[in-house]
């Protein structure tokens, strides 16, 4: 899948909420291309590249899908931001 970023161009910056959300869920997993990113649930990277304004999108490697999905929403209501689960069709709470 390509990033928004490259679908987007021209689009508005990530909003200050979104970097902080993407640095949170970085500082608990890093990114791709990064030491340690063999423990990295992500699907592509860098992940600040999926923000597009107030939006987010990000991809999760099927093996650990479950508990980072489950992380991610929950950081994201901690940062009051919603999240919505594409494959469930449902938010998050």
């Amino acid at each position: 899948m390509d990033t928004l970023e490259s679908e987007s161009e021209g689009c508005a910056p990530p909003t200050a909420a979104i970097e902080r959300y993407v640095g949170a869920l970085l500082a608990r997993w890093p990114d791709l291309g990064e030491d340690g990113d063999d423990d990295s649930p992500w699907a592509d990277g860098p992940l600040i590249n999926n923000a597009i304004g107030p939006m987010f999108y990000f991809a999760l490697i099927w093996s650990r899908a479950e508990d980072a999905s489950e992380f991610a929403s929950n950081l994201a209501a901690q940062h009051g931001l919603v999240c919505f689960d594409p494959q469930s069709e449902t938010m998050r709470p």
